[in-house]
């Protein structure tokens, strides 16, 4: 563990002094035209003056930091806020610093270079040290402690990797806590284990419960995270309470300033669809979502191939750990609500069991008509959809038909709005990937959706509908739908190098034929 010294060095004058045998003689040693005279050793413009020190003969006099090259003993050490390097003199003679090596660079969380002296500045009054994690993620700042009440928020005290702060991992790739369920950071805090990474990797981080429910005002600034810091109950109150801080400006940019919505567990919700096996009987949700709210599965296919610093993306075309919020149905509390979750299957509410209905169109924030609604691809690592704008009833594609997934409907003559070409219960996608030679290109038709956990090719989905050829379709994963050999995703194992493939493929699948 690295200690930080401050070396704090005091510049001493010494101060010449003569003496003689006989300090009568007016001619020798205290002769005003000797050692004292005011043209020697004591003159105005010499070693000892006081009231004009001269800038620029190479010495150090009073009331100058330094001269030329002589610092009077002091180093960059001496100055209190550096840990080495080298100290330079103006042609003020005063010290310049800019060369000096700070004595802490770095925050927490930033970037460090673990063979550099003194690189992280301290955190909650401890020290932090430049810990190492991998080859590829580099080494970073984190804070010492010796129990968890060092660490300040959503941070434990982590003994096993040198007593430093990291973020409490849960999932059943880590502590065993259940994804999208409550868990615990010790010492009576309580948190949320959302999901971060793949879903294949089952594990996220244990986010600590704040103060502010679900729909009241929050604040979560990227710029100035509270992670790791030790908090007052008065920013306590602006962070979420088993939930996350959702702000968007009115383009989707993400603000500051935002709306607590509340964590919900989207496949628990989602199994809870298969209940209803009686239609004369009333709906059973699982949904425990607040009034006016729904559950929605944000989890989704990675398609970016390469990662924030330019470098090819690990994970790409791997399903993103499902991530469930309880998203207000009502317009107006954040940017884009006003979304009903649906059953991609079936079509029908998760909440209420009922068909999607028209939904206000809003205009400038005005609502002007109601259009119609389908159920569609909200994101595409989950059966959980949404119910977006569509075409009238009587205009829309049945399946099979050739279909555009831009295709965007006319309103009041000027204003186009995207819209579903097809028919309830369909979707418009590529209708024969498997034999596409180019998925940009490839011919889109209206296509049933699948479950795919129900296996390839005698899912009961898909029963009864052939290609062409009289051959009956399979369900395609959509996790094999964008992979040039359609076959899953591989990638390299960051522990041990070797090859894994996609262990947790999207539910979502199509009919399609079959290779």
């Amino acid at each position: 563990m690295r200690t930080l010294f401050f070396l704090l060095g005091a510049l001493g004058l010494m101060a010449l002094a003569a003496c003689d045998d006989d300090p009568s003689e007016t001619n020798n040693t205290n002769n005003i035209n000797n050692i004292n005279n005011a043209n020697n050793v004591n003159n105005v413009n010499n070693v000892n003056n006081i009231s004009n020190p001269v800038c620029g003969n190479g010495v150090a006099e009073v009331g100058e930091d330094c001269d030329a090259t002589d610092f009077a003993g002091a180093a960059c050490e001496d100055l209190g806020n550096f840990s080495g390097g080298t100290l330079a003199c103006t042609p003020a003679c005063a010290f310049d610093t800019s060369g000096c090596d700070p004595l802490c660079a770095h925050a927490n969380w930033e970037a460090c270079d673990p063979l550099g002296a003194d690189q992280c500045c301290p955190s909650n009054d401890l020290p932090s040290e430049c810990f190492f994690i991998s080859a590829d993620a580099g080494a970073i700042c984190m804070q010492t402690c010796t129990d968890g009440a060092d660490c300040g928020y959503s941070l434990i005290c982590y003994g096993t990797i040198g007593d430093l702060c990291f973020p409490k991992y849960c999932g059943g790739g880590a502590d065993g806590t259940p994804l999208s369920q409550p868990c615990s950071l010790g010492t009576g805090r309580d948190g949320f284990c959302a999901g971060t990474g793949t879903a294949m990797d089952d594990t996220g981080i244990c986010l600590e419960d704040g103060l502010a429910q679900h729909g009241e005002a929050c604040f979560n600034d990227p710029e100035n995270s509270p992670m790791g810091r030790i908090l007052t109950e008065g920013e306590l109150g602006l962070i979420c309470d088993g939930g996350v801080c959702v702000g968007m400006d009115a383009e989707g940019n993400p603000t500051a300033d935002g709306t607590c919505l509340q964590l919900c567990d989207p496949v628990a919700v989602h199994d809870g669809v298969a209940l209803n096996t009686d239609p004369d009987q009333p709906w059973v949700t699982t949904d425990t979502c607040p009034e006016n709210s729904n559950c929605v599965n944000f989890s989704s296919i990675d398609t970016a191939q390469t990662d924030d610093n330019g470098d090819p993306n690990p994970d790409y075309l791997f399903r993103g750990a499902d991530m469930g919020l309880c998203y207000p149905t009502v317009t107006g509390v954040v940017t884009g609500a006003g979304v009903t979750s649906c059953d991609l299957l079936t079509g029908r509410s998760i909440r209420t069991g009922e068909a999607c209905a028209p939904m206000p169109l809003e205009i400038f924030g005005f609502p002007v008509t109601d259009i119609e609604t389908t159920c569609q691809i909200l994101t595409d690592g989950t059966l959980i959809g949404a119910c977006q704008p569509a075409e009238t009833v009587d205009n829309r594609a049945p399946l099979g038909e050739t279909c555009d997934p831009a295709y965007e409907r006319t309103l009041f003559y000027v204003v186009p709005v995207p819209a579903s070409p097809c028919n309830e219960g369909t979707l418009c996608l590529a209708a024969d990937p498997l034999h596409a030679a180019d998925l940009a290109t490839a011919e889109t038709r209206c296509v049933k959706p699948c479950n795919a956990t129900l296996g390839e090719s005698t899912n009961p989905d898909c029963s009864g509908l052939t290609d062409a050829g009289g051959e009956p379709l399979i369900c395609l994963t959509l996790s094999r739908y964008r992979t040039a050999d359609h076959l899953l995703p591989e990638r390299e194992n960051a522990q041990t190098g070797d090859p894994e493939t996609e262990a947790s493929p999207t539910p979502l699948g199509i009919c399609v034929p079959a290779l």
